[in-house]
């Protein structure tokens, strides 16, 4: 066939390229909320990678039961006569084509012809007659969205990472596959008293990284807008969209043990945090007005707000860990 695009749906979370990946593919699959709402809780800042995520961020596709994933490195890749004709034979197969591009090379970008930065891009269709891929990543502004790449594009931006680290110059195929899972009401309630009390999650990955968890990035996010760097005084909007998918994808949670009935009367609960995520995405927006104008009295307005909705939350969530914590 000339043009192929495998399915992908709006990811209900972005603020990582892996989030908007993921979602990308299993969306669809209204199977996947089990898994969801037994993960994503708790919140963590790497110190050494100067970013907030949901914990074990790097491991949320790898162990997702609805996806295969196969890593493959470079000397894999070169059986191929050229990476485009690798990615339409993955495509071909319904594998999904995720992998490391440089976005000097790709017209899509703000940083074409400018700046040589890699970044993880999804690859998910192709068309021969237009010598196109369609790819998705967070392309302007941060923001995730599709785009066109040219196959003269893909090659040159796949090509000039060949130098580097392995992590960066691999390629992960993402397939989808039948599979179930059952809501894990244990792990929610300890991912739940983890981000209250702050507490370092298990990581048998990066053990060694310095983290701070859990309900201790509000207090982060303060210092950071009181030691602002020198030549970047500008606020990282990535954290403030991601403590407001957070409350989102709390509402949906409750909303969810609401309706298979662990939660009962839980309406007055769905209406407060409701009001979190509605005060979050105030919040992200201040931020964006914040880095327009540097006006101090929006700054002193977001750290009242980030304060209030902590202690909110953690009034709120106290009360959701011991009606959950009476069904164990």
């Amino acid at each position: 066939m000339s043009k192929i695009t495998l399915p992908v749906s709006d990811p209900l979370i972005n603020t990582s390229n892996a989030y908007g990946t993921l979602f990308s593919i299993i969306s669809s699959d209204n199977r996947i909320w089990p898994w969801v709402y037994s993960n994503f809780i708790q919140l963590r800042y790497v110190t050494d990678w100067e970013t907030y995520f949901f914990d074990n961020h790097e491991l949320l596709v790898d162990y997702c039961p609805f996806l295969n994933k196969f890593i493959l490195p470079r000397t894999i890749i070169s059986k191929w006569s050229s990476f485009t004709d690798f990615v339409v034979d993955s495509i071909n197969g319904d594998c999904y084509v995720w992998c490391h591009l440089d976005r000097y090379f790709i017209s899509a970008y703000q940083e074409f012809g400018k700046e040589h930065r890699f970044h993880e891009t999804l690859i998910y269709g192709y068309d021969l007659d237009r010598q196109t891929v369609c790819i998705r990543d967070n392309i302007t502004g941060g923001k995730f969205m599709t785009a066109q790449c040219t196959f003269s594009e893909l090659e040159s931006a796949f090509d000039y990472l060949s130098g580097e680290e392995n992590f960066i110059t691999r390629v992960t195929l993402l397939s989808k596959i039948d599979a179930e899972f059952d809501l894990n009401v244990e792990q929610i309630v300890d991912s739940l008293q983890r981000y209250l009390s702050s507490k370092r999650s298990f990581d048998f990955i990066n053990h060694t990284t310095t983290s701070i968890y859990g309900q201790s990035v509000y207090q982060h996010l303060i210092y950071q807008m009181e030691h602002p760097k020198e030549d970047d005084p500008e606020l990282d909007i990535r954290a403030y969209h991601l403590l407001w998918e957070h409350k989102k994808l709390m509402v949906l949670r409750l909303k969810y043990l609401q309706q298979i009935k662990l939660l009962l009367q839980s309406d007055r609960w769905i209406e407060r945090c409701t009001e979190l995520e509605e005060r979050s995405l105030l919040n992200r927006n201040m931020v964006l007005r914040y880095n327009l104008s540097m006006d101090p009295k929006v700054l002193d307005a977001l750290k009242h707000s980030l304060l209030t909705i902590q202690t909110d939350e953690t009034k709120l969530l106290g009360e959701i860990i011991s009606a959950l914590g009476s069904k164990g």
